[in-house]
């Protein structure tokens, strides 16, 4: 067996500790790049090299992909970061991953690694081959540069800007081109060699920009979304299409009481518009309150974005601590990947969560309530809730900002009640802000009959005149609500629930805008309903009865609305509800997976369970730690210059016995490097020469090796018994 010439040059000296430091500081972690930097090019300031071998570097790869595996599963199922976001965090890490493959190739004193390393089937047709003796030749590669491409793309990934990236990646390529070859007598030729490392940084830089346009962009988008309910924007007046996905993202349990027909997942009070280039953006968000308006709040626990902390004892979190002893007739379970601030699909008037794996639980005055720092990616939260006939928690009573709307939408507005025969509308004046209406009161009790005639009007006009579409083409220069009340006669349910919600604190009625899942499609165990993304729905929460009162005793007056109810509003023609027909066999597969996942990760993070696992991965990762250290410090070999092609490697690489003899060694100690085999194995097996001398020395040989196999094998046997005869 002989090595072919090495494939690829290995990269000039310093060039790869140049580009560690490039990618730490891109990505502005400076001692980690300094670190990669020191231990890649200590080989040059150092003579220290180990004779991997083929199984060496096979190791070494093997090593990597177990990390690879590691990470990727630490990040996927991470609690902190989604998918996209786990995805570009993964691939920003791959110098670090593949580290163990870079190190053996920069310690080596073989010439590089060999291509076979990389493939299991190529190694295991070169083991046939030896076996029936035909020739086997290694093509070793250098991979330095392929791993110096690892590292520019890793470091555009993890780059804040693209100018100091583009810049960054275009001198080490000139750097890397420029030194590859001692000759620079050429000055065209050099010159062409730079506009080379010119479009080759450029097409890294490319690639780059490209993953982190689609996976940091989705980040952000995702980081938006739903994660805190401080802020969600509608798609009013800005979607085409409208895509739902068939994606998992929670399950839902019923143990006792009534299945709820909808699980909320935040509620909103503030109606934003904002304009800009002739365009209108609509979109809803929850507000601080005010501290004038507090009830029960309680600054020790607030932490910020109009969050405060529940309750906690043990693993249980309550809103108020009176709730721990109140009977609950509802009990429910969610089970989710999850992320922190994730927030939580819950039925009406929950009163406690039990058994929960996270630090804390946040809720905000509205009752949207999210986790915070979840132990593990998929949780399983028990809860425990009052009656579910009445929207009736631990939500604020309703205040004057329950009235706002959006300027540019108030005419059109009073415009639809006015084409219902309305005109009793209460009066108007402009809000402090400038963009929203605000309306004069006096302490009166509002007429939940002739609220509640309203809401049937519209409802009636809402069926008949009005449909459910996903596919729009709204005009972005209109205000969106009056737009769908006007022109477009139908949306989405994010139209149905907004317009509702508008409509309803035009004609005076306190409403909010709510997001959730409706509980709609069953799973296969019992009790269990699938809340997928196209299950996402809108709705509004309208405040029916009560009477307003000032609260301020002096000064500016504060508004309340007090004595009513909280009502759920859903206006949407019942046409939304997808099917609950299967998708094929990669849906099912999808489904298998997720729920699959989610379950796995739950089980993994029960006491017993966690600890035991804990045990096995850190007893593991030592037992490969000391069985790396072990094996490094048996194949320590000499100075690279004089390992690499010298007469000791060549014998030992075409060595027929040569782990025999290793194992040999073990026992009696190494072979002198004066002293040739056949006089070693003379004392200790004598009946291999022959056949070693004629394998390794005769041209002409052809034979099978299958007798020095076996002769090999027989006499470790005899060895090993020779050992216990003499002990």
């Amino acid at each position: 067996m002989r090595e072919e010439e090495v494939m690829l040059k290995a990269p000039p000296r310093l060039l790869l500790g140049v580009a560690f430091l490039f990618w730490g500081a891109m990505g502005n972690y400076p001692f980690v790049g300094l670190l990669g930097a020191v231990v890649f090019e200590a080989r040059h300031w150092t003579s220290l090299r180990w004779n991997f071998g083929e199984k060496g570097f096979v190791r070494a790869w093997q090593l990597c992909m177990v990390i690879l595996v590691i990470v990727a599963v630490r990040f996927l199922s991470s609690d902190d970061e989604r998918t996209a976001a786990a995805s570009l965090e993964l691939l920003s890490w791959l110098p670090f991953i593949f580290m163990p493959l870079g190190l053996a190739q920069q310690y080596a004193a073989n010439r590089g690694v060999p291509l076979t390393s990389f493939s299991y089937f190529a190694r295991r047709k070169i083991k046939l081959d030896r076996e029936v003796g035909r020739l086997v030749r290694l093509y070793p590669a250098q991979i330095g540069f392929p791993y110096l491409g690892i590292i520019l793309v890793s470091a555009g990934l993890v780059s804040p800007s693209r100018q100091s990236y583009g810049l960054g990646v275009i001198f080490l390529f000139g750097i890397g081109l420029y030194f590859m070859s001692g000759e620079r007598k050429r000055p065209l030729a050099w010159a062409l060699s730079y506009v080379s490392a010119v479009l080759l940084a450029g097409f890294f830089s490319w690639v780059a920009i490209y993953l982190y346009d689609r996976l940091g962009a989705d980040r952000s988008m995702q980081d938006n979304e739903l994660a805190s309910a401080r802020e969600t924007r509608t798609q009013l007046g800005q979607v085409g299409k409208l895509q739902l996905s068939p994606t998992i993202d929670w399950r839902y349990f019923q143990k006792e009481g009534a299945v709820p027909r909808r699980l909320c997942l935040a509620v909103y009070d503030d109606p934003k518009s904002e304009r800009s280039n002739f365009r209108v953006k609509s979109y809803w968000q929850a507000r601080n309150r005010l501290r004038k308006w507090v009830e029960k709040g309680d600054s020790k626990r607030d932490v910020g974005g109009g969050f405060e902390s529940l309750y906690q004892k043990e693993k249980s979190f309550i809103y108020e601590p009176e709730f721990f002893e109140k009977e609950a007739s509802h009990q429910s379970r969610v089970v989710g990947l999850v992320s922190d601030e994730s927030l939580i699909p819950l039925p009406r008037n929950v009163l406690r969560f039990d058994r929960v794996a996270t630090q804390g639980i946040d809720a905000n005055w509205q009752g949207s309530t999210r986790l915070s720092d979840p132990d593990h990616g998929a949780l399983s939260i028990d809860i425990e809730s009052g009656s579910q006939d009445e929207l009736s928690s631990i939500d604020l009573d309703p205040s004057i900002r329950d009235l706002e709307i959006p300027l540019w939408e108030f005419d059109g507005l009073s415009a639809y009640w006015k084409t219902l025969g309305v005109e009793d509308l209460p009066k108007r004046v402009m809000g402090s802000r400038g963009s929203t209406h605000k309306f004069e009161w006096s302490a009166r009790e509002n007429d939940r009959r002739e609220q509640e005639v309203l809401l049937r009007m519209m409802q009636a006009d809402f069926e008949q005149n009005y449909s459910y579409s996903l596919e729009l083409d709204p005009n972005p220069r209109l205000p969106p609500v009056t737009h769908f009340l006007k022109d477009m006669k139908g949306g989405h349910c994010e139209y149905f629930a907004s317009a509702s919600a508008l409509l309803l604190r035009r004609a005076g009625i306190p409403t909010r805008y709510a997001i959730g899942y409706v509980v709609y499609e069953k799973g296969s165990s019992p009790g269990e309903f699938l809340l997928r993304g196209k299950h996402a729905h809108a709705w509004t929460q309208a405040y029916f009865g009560g009477t307003w009162t000032n609260e301020a005793g002096v000064g500016k007056p504060v508004w309340r609305c007090r004595g009513g109810e909280w009502v759920d509003v859903d206006l949407t023609p019942s046409s939304w509800l997808p099917s609950s027909e299967g998708g094929g066999w990669l849906q099912d597969f999808s489904d298998w997976w997720q729920t699959s996942l989610a379950d796995t990760i739950v089980w993994f993070s029960g006491k017993v369970v966690s600890f035991v696992v804990k045990l096995l991965l850190v007893g593991a990762l030592l037992f490969i730690l000391i069985r790396v250290v072990w094996s490094l410090w048996k194949t320590k070999g000499g100075h690279t210059e004089e390992a690499i092609g010298s007469w000791r490697a060549r014998s030992r690489s075409e060595n027929p016995l040569a782990d025999f003899e290793t194992w040999l060694a073990k026992r009696v100690g190494p072979r002198p490097s004066s002293l040739p085999l056949a006089e070693w194995l003379r004392e200790k097996a004598p009946e291999l020469i022959p056949l070693y001398q004629e394998i390794r020395f005769d041209p002409a040989y052809s034979g099978q090796r299958d007798a020095l196999e076996r002769g090999e094998k027989d006499a470790r046997e005899r060895l090993k018994n020779e050992v216990t005869k003499n002990t």
